[in-house]
């Protein structure tokens, strides 16, 4: 786990570390993990209000169960190719890595 300052969130990359925080949303929650407008160039909050959709209803800054519906739709879009399949399955064997 990585300490990112410039946008004063944590990077998770490590499996368990990332089961574990995706199994615990109320102590890693989402929801406004980016305040309005703070991490956008001027060129941007030009163009969009700091309290427009953009800002506050996007994957990364909300929880279940909007962070769900507006998942929802671009998973459907997304091709399935195994390799979610093969990593839940190499996850669930408790290997570390795909063969």
């Amino acid at each position: 786990m990585t300490f990112l300052p410039a946008l004063q969130v944590y990077a998770v990359t490590r499996w368990q570390e990332v089961h574990d925080v995706l199994g615990d949303a109320v102590t890693f929650a989402s929801s406004e993990a980016f305040s309005a407008g703070v991490h956008f160039a001027p060129e941007a909050l030009a163009i969009y209000s700091p309290t427009s959709p953009l800002f506050a209803y996007n994957l990364i800054n909300v929880d279940k169960p909007l962070h769900t519906h507006l998942r929802d739709p671009l998973m459907a879009a997304l091709p399935d190719d195994g390799l979610i399949s093969a990593l839940v399955a190499s996850r669930a064997a408790g290997e570390n890595e795909l063969k």
